[in-house]
């Protein structure tokens, strides 16, 4: 996997949310998907799997979660 793209993103996922969210829900969710991109790069489908839909749970139509949990289904 390219370490470039995947890091873009990430920042581009970060700075889409971070605009939408109320500050508890933001906190949230960037905890949730720090926690689902680690899980990704490491390979622990199952962790990743739960930590994004936490994220989708405060933010239900976030297209980078949605394509991350469609890519390790």
């Amino acid at each position: 996997m390219n370490v470039h793209f995947t890091e873009s993103l990430f920042f581009q996922c970060i700075s889409f949310t971070s605009y939408i969210l109320r500050s508890d829900a933001k906190e949230r969710f960037t905890t949730n998907w720090l926690v689902a991109f680690d899980m990704y790069v490491i390979g622990n489908w199952d962790a990743c799997r739960t930590a994004i839909e936490l994220c989708l749970n405060d933010y239900k139509n976030d297209g980078p979660c949605q394509t991350m949990l469609r890519t390790i289904q």
